[in-house]
């Protein structure tokens, strides 16, 4: 038996991994769009602010070693761009070199996770505008203090944007700028009414974090200055 999983990280990993449990002599191929296929997602913000200072501390798996502890055939940078039913195919885009194969199944699973949630803004595709989501969008983020950046909107106010938000001032107090004046948008009446803004307004006044629950974006503008 051949099973495909679309997608890494904490879906598909956990599932190829119990398959393997339960089927010891199946096929299993994992296909991921991203560079990184097994990461601590939820240590991103403290990787952001300083205090998880080994980027590698963030990745718990490799292609390599999950071939050796659980047989599986995991392939980063290929992204699925079809599915035949019909014939159980998938076609596959290894996207570091464009080359395109069909890769059949006998089961398919899909966990390809989530895409960050963009406000319809002007000025959305702005450079400075990013998300955090992947260790590639950390990086990102990263960069952007290491090259001189000193204030922050966080658009969204549940435990993500709030962790962002912190990590963000926690890197302003021990870098050269002595604050960071950050400004946390909740984005709907979800994050702005009972979510995490609410939950946690102390934390966020500990941090320096200023919670606007009522003020909706309506841009993005650009870095001035």
């Amino acid at each position: 038996m051949k099973i495909v999983v679309v997608g890494g990280v904490a879906g598909g990993m956990s599932f190829a991994a119990r398959a393997r449990r339960l089927a010891e002599t199946a096929q299993i191929v994992v296909l991921e769009r991203d560079p990184y296929v097994s990461y601590a997602n939820c240590g991103l913000p403290y990787h952001l602010a300083g205090e998880i200072t080994d980027r590698n501390a963030l990745l718990l798996h490799t292609p390599q070693s999950l071939a050796a502890a659980l047989a599986l055939d995991v392939r980063t940078g290929h992204e699925v761009t079809g599915i035949d039913t019909a014939t159980q195919v998938v076609t596959v885009v290894e996207r570091a070199t464009g080359r395109s194969y069909q890769e059949p199944y006998d089961a398919l699973v899909l966990s390809t996770g989530a895409a960050p949630v963009v406000p319809p803004l002007p000025g959305v595709d702005h450079p400075t505008v990013k998300v955090l989501r992947t260790v590639p969008d950390v990086d990102a983020l990263r960069a952007m203090v290491a090259d001189g950046a000193t204030r922050a909107v966080v658009v969204g106010a549940g435990f993500i944007g709030l962790e962002a938000a912190e990590a963000l001032r926690h890197r302003g107090s021990t870098s050269p700028w002595s604050s960071w004046p950050i400004r946390c948008c909740p984005t709907g009446p979800r994050d702005g009414r009972g979510g995490a803004a609410r939950t946690h307004p102390t934390r966020g006044r500990r941090a320096g974090v200023h919670l606007t629950h009522r003020h909706p974006r309506r841009r993005l503008p650009g870095r001035r200055g």
